[in-house]
């Protein structure tokens, strides 16, 4: 009887612990956020980061992307676990962090004002287009 009750409380505890380690990714409700960055003028930007940090009314963490060739990127909210793609609606401060080559340590530039996402997102069909009011010194 002992054994029994002993695999009936180890099957509960089981449950418990199962029901308390929800996945936070599944529960992140995020839109797809892709886009270009341009340098003054219209030059693609190749190499160096954006950062999405949220603010006012945005629900949930900082998001990244890598900027590629031709200034392409796609955003992805980073969580404990791993990154989602696609970021949260609401209004984000945007950060853009170029490529250094080495230890050289290099300001960030913040885009003026915020960046509304919306419940759609920003898709391949309407990308975000994002432009650096200068041309990055080589």
């Amino acid at each position: 009887m002992k054994l029994r009750w002993f695999f009936v409380t180890v099957a509960l505890l089981f449950l418990v612990v199962a029901g308390c380690t929800k996945d936070e990714n599944a529960s992140l409700k995020t839109v797809p956020v892709v886009g270009k960055l341009t340098e003054r003028g219209g030059k693609e930007v190749t190499g160096g980061m954006l950062e999405f940090r949220p603010a006012g009314d945005a629900k949930e963490g900082n998001g990244r992307a890598d900027v590629g060739p031709g200034g392409s990127f796609s955003a992805k909210t980073l969580t404990r676990k791993k990154p989602k793609d696609g970021l949260t609606p609401g209004n984000y401060q945007v950060s853009y962090f170029p490529t250094t080559g080495g230890d050289q340590i290099v300001e960030p530039f913040l885009f003026d004002g915020e960046l509304t996402v919306p419940a759609g997102g920003f898709t391949d069909a309407n990308p975000l287009k994002l432009e650096l009011p200068f041309s990055k010194k080589k």
